[in-house]
């Protein structure tokens, strides 16, 4: 018997050591004139891509306020486990400590989308927070932020001035909150600001939609997939077909606690299209939306059998 409790704390005392190292994170610190290897915000680096890949699954990235680009006709690309957040000074020791406001964290395209992840698997453990992410060119996929089969957590991010649309889904789930898409556009089939496709969407909540537009259909566009769209207002967005607000093709959201004002669609469906699809749309508020044909508010066509309950429409209007 003692042999074997002398085995067992020996054991113990071998393992311990290496669980230790095995579980430790790592912050890494990253500002735009940054020259050292990230380990410090007084040996902060200027390359936020090299740190991405030196990082480890657990580690957080911080990042000082500035404006971040990846090489010319390149993106950026996310790492699984690995959380970065903007909007920082340069000088805290507390993530609470940041303000995205005041600093903010801008990572900027350079003539591709500005975070590629269509390799990379992630899920949403990966997390991206606090940063605007602008001026990208996706053509019509994703100008800001392309996911292919990855789910990341998007959150506190401003959306703006991408072409292609703020964030494209092929078979990815994220979740995005607390985010914001203001004037990107896109000429595919739509989703100037989100596009969801093939089993894509999961989660959307407490996110504005301002002033996106489309040649195609919807600021957010759902094709073949089920998402949660909640919390969240659409206003002044515009697509020249159907679905100012949000299109839905064989797709089933459920739509809650939203606010569409303002929208436009040349064709049908102002705030939301329905084309094959049955969403539930619950305690939502229309408000002055106009379609060009019908469905100043609402269209559904093609068995679509949507489910309104508790709704307010008010100055809707069709030609």
């Amino acid at each position: 018997m003692k042999k074997i409790i002398f085995l067992l704390i020996a054991c113990i005392g071998f393992a311990s050591p290496f669980m230790s190292t095995f579980f430790e994170t790592t912050t890494h610190f990253v500002t735009t004139g940054g020259t050292g290897d990230g380990s410090s915000w007084e040996n902060a680096s200027g390359n936020l891509q090299n740190i991405i890949n030196s990082a480890q699954s657990g580690d957080e990235i911080w990042v000082a306020a500035g404006t971040y680009q990846p090489e010319v006709n390149q993106s950026f690309i996310m790492k699984e486990g690995v959380k970065i957040y903007g909007g920082f000074t340069g000088t805290e020791t507390d993530a609470a400590e940041r303000d995205r406001i005041t600093n903010p964290t801008y990572l900027k395209g350079n003539g591709r989308s500005v975070i590629n992840n269509g390799s990379n698997h992630l899920t949403n453990a990966a997390v991206l927070d606090g940063f605007n992410i602008i001026d990208g060119y996706g053509s019509s996929n994703g100008g800001g932020i392309y996911n292919y089969q990855s789910s990341p957590a998007i959150n506190n991010c401003v959306f703006s001035g991408n072409y292609g649309g703020g964030i494209f889904n092929y078979q990815s789930s994220p979740i995005i909150s607390n985010s914001e898409f203001v004037e990107n556009q896109t000429e595919s089939n739509g989703g100037s600001a989100i596009a969801n496709n093939d089993a894509s969407g999961r989660i959307i909540e407490n996110c504005n939609f301002n002033q996106n537009t489309t040649t195609g259909s919807g600021a957010v566009y759902n094709f073949n997939c089920s998402v949660v769209i909640r919390n969240s207002n659409f206003t002044e967005n515009l697509a020249y077909y159907y679905g100012g607000g949000i299109f839905n093709y064989g797709s089933n959201a459920e739509i809650s606690n939203c606010t569409f004002e303002n929208n436009q669609a040349t064709n049908s469906g102002a705030a939301i299209y329905n084309n094959g699809s049955n969403p539930e749309i619950n305690d939502c508020e229309f408000i002055s939306n106009s379609a060009h044909i019908n469905g100043g508010a609402i269209a559904s066509e093609s068995f679509s059998s949507p489910t309104v309950n508790a709704c307010k429409f008010i100055g809707n209007t069709s030609v």
